[in-house]
């Protein structure tokens, strides 16, 4: 009588081997293209509000403003909303020299007064 083991022998793959899977789209696309090809794509797919830069409106956003809710505005480089800010207070009453609005700033000027 033989044993399993001597009777098992390795038999032959049923299947071709198959190549290997194609890299990902991110890896093969060009860095400088993928960003304009994605924003193309999701306004396609979702829509172009997806990817438009919507305006801001100060008015709009100062609606939801209360006591209880300050409204603050952060600025990038190169962008100045003071203007638009002091504009928006003197048509509301709020000016400095009633006490209603201050502009604080905590720019590079603060900076060296913590050092030694």
């Amino acid at each position: 009588m033989h044993s399993v083991a001597q009777n098992h022998t390795p038999q032959p793959h049923k299947t071709t081997p198959q190549p290997p899977p194609p890299p990902p789209a991110h890896r093969v696309l060009r860095p400088d293209r993928l960003s304009a090809a994605m924003k193309k794509y999701v306004g396609n797919i979702l829509g172009y509000e997806f990817i438009t830069t919507q305006p801001f409106d100060l008015a709009r956003s100062c609606m939801d403003a209360t006591p209880a809710t300050p409204v603050f505005v952060f600025l990038s480089p190169g962008v100045d909303v003071a203007a638009a800010v002091e504009a928006l207070g003197r048509v509301h009453g709020m000016t400095a020299d009633t006490g209603m609005y201050c502009s604080v700033s905590l720019g590079q000027v603060c900076a060296g007064l913590g050092t030694l």
